[in-house]
């Protein structure tokens, strides 16, 4: 698990890396501060039920889509609620 949890964290670094430096650098904030990844760990937990090989990469992006959607939620929360 601690292979998928690593390919996790590089997904999600490689989902927010745009051309433009410091665009790049706003979109990590979230990203870098860490966390318990429950979504993206779960789905790779799901699909390796009764498998051997590791999960694929279809399994990692959807996982990392659940978590963005989920970052950007607190996020918005955060900047609506100005907490």
């Amino acid at each position: 698990m601690n292979v998928d949890r690593d390919r996790i964290e590089v997904a999600l670094r490689h989902a927010v890396r745009t051309p433009d430096a410091y665009l790049t650098e706003i979109a990590s904030h979230l990203i870098v501060a860490g966390g318990k990844r429950l979504r993206p760990v779960l789905a790779v937990a799901a699909a390796q039920v009764g498998r051997a090989e590791p999960v694929s990469d279809d399994v990692i992006s959807g996982g990392i889509s659940c978590e963005l959607v989920h970052l950007g939620s607190l996020y918005h929360d955060d900047v609506m609620d100005e907490s």
